[in-house]
């Protein structure tokens, strides 16, 4: 099977324009891939900004790891710092940031 690699960067790209935009982190970063025409979202966040990450490496960071497929919001990989983030459903973008933005007012209550 062969892919249209310029087709995939310009999907990728489209999406980027700031669909989770709203999402209240210091650092984030969106990607769609579509496989066998049903798209999949994946948001990596990060709690700190980008020039404080230990040795310059997003895994040293306060770090979530989210993907998004089928009307459910779930956490793939985090930050053994951050607590545990439960599977949500959210069908429409908004959604998604108001589920993320108040797993993220939970995390910072925690840490006042």
């Amino acid at each position: 099977m062969t892919t249209n690699l310029s087709t995939a960067a310009q999907q990728v790209s489209h999406f980027n324009e700031g669909t989770y935009s709203g999402i209240q982190c210091s650092w984030f970063r969106e990607m769609l891939i579509t496989l066998e025409g049903q798209g999949t979202t994946f948001l990596d966040l990060s709690l700190e900004a980008r020039h404080s990450w230990p040795n310059g490496i997003f895994h040293n960071s306060r770090y979530l790891q989210l993907v998004i497929r089928d009307g459910a919001v779930q956490c793939i990989a985090k930050s053994y710092k951050l607590p545990t983030f439960r599977k949500s459903k959210a069908s429409t973008p908004e959604q998604v940031i108001q589920v993320v933005n108040r797993y993220l007012d939970r995390v910072a209550e925690l840490e006042a």
